[in-house]
Parts: C-alpha cells; sequence; structure tokens
C-alpha cells in the first residue's frame, strides 16, 4: 500500500497495468512484471501467484510497484 500510495495509482491501476502492460523481461516462477509507459514516466507492478486458504481459490499479490522516468530522445533538426 505505501508504494502505492507514494505513486499515487489504486489497485484498479494496477490491474490496467497488468492487463494492458508489456514484460520487459522475464521472471521467475509463478512471478509476473509487467511496464505501462505514460509520458515520459513507466510504471512497473511485479505480482506473485500465490494461494489463499480460506477461500480456497488462487490468488496474486502485489509484490512491487514502482515509477521511473524514461529518456525519451528527441531527434534534432
Amino acid at each position: 500500500m505505501r508504494e502505492l500510495t507514494k505513486y499515487g495509482l489504486t489497485v484498479d491501476d494496477c490491474k490496467e497495468i497488468l492487463e494492458n502492460g508489456y514484460s520487459p523481461r522475464k521472471r521467475g516462477k509463478n512471478t509476473i512484471e509487467k511496464w505501462m509507459d505514460v509520458g515520459n514516466k513507466t510504471y512497473n507492478v511485479v505480482v506473485v501467484e500465490s494461494y489463499n486458504y480460506q477461500h480456497k481459490n488462487e490468488i496474486y499479490l502485489i509484490k512491487h510497484v514502482g515509477r521511473f522516468s524514461r529518456n525519451v530522445k528527441i531527434p534534432s533538426i
């Protein structure tokens, strides 16, 4: 929650990044990372697959949320 609050994101924003983002690299087993570019910033979300024993179903836990600047180079004329 701290990382979500730090970047002004909600769980719905994470869901959108996971559904519409792109995978920049391969992660470990049961781990998914997705990135989404917004302006000159890139947001990333890392989730891990887990199991909820109380409800007896598989779930995804948000492990990390981040934001970083991309160097957008504008060609000179």
